[in-house]
């Protein structure tokens, strides 16, 4: 029964984002290792072909609830999940980028602007709290 404790145990990090895929590859050999070939149940599955999403990797989990624990379902899951996790983090970055310049854009705005007072010849930027400061004083 330890064994598949260990098992369950091992399948539970990988849900929860708790293990890295070297840390898995290391854990199924010791596994094998120590058990041998009672380490792993037997399970066959289909794996969707890639791009995976999120559902795949939902439907994954459940399996892993259901008892699936065969070596190449836990190297598969961990192998889907770090893969979700890239692309998310390739969708995240270009957002982060535009808000970064929608931010710059907003402060540009806010604490530039265009002098009135001076010819239209002539303009020049000026800090946003000039123009209060002339305002405020006038």
């Amino acid at each position: 029964m330890e064994v598949i404790d260990e098992r369950i145990d091992l399948i539970e990090k990988i849900r929860n984002n708790e293990i890295s895929k070297k840390q898995v590859e290391k854990e199924v050999k010791r596994l094998e290792d120590t058990y041998g070939k009672e380490a792993f149940t037997s399970f066959n599955f289909e794996k969707e072909q890639k791009p995976w999403k999120e559902d795949y990797f939902k439907k994954l989990k459940t399996l892993s609830m259901a008892g699936a624990g065969s070596k190449e379902f836990i190297l598969h899951l961990v192998e889907v999940r770090d893969e979700i996790r890239k692309s998310a983090k390739r969708k995240f970055i270009p957002l982060f980028i535009i808000g970064l310049l929608l931010i710059a854009a907003l402060l540009w705005v806010i604490f530039w602007n265009v002098d009135k007072n001076e010819s239209d010849s002539s303009k020049k930027l000026v800090p946003a709290a000039t123009i209060v400061i002339k305002i405020y004083i006038s």
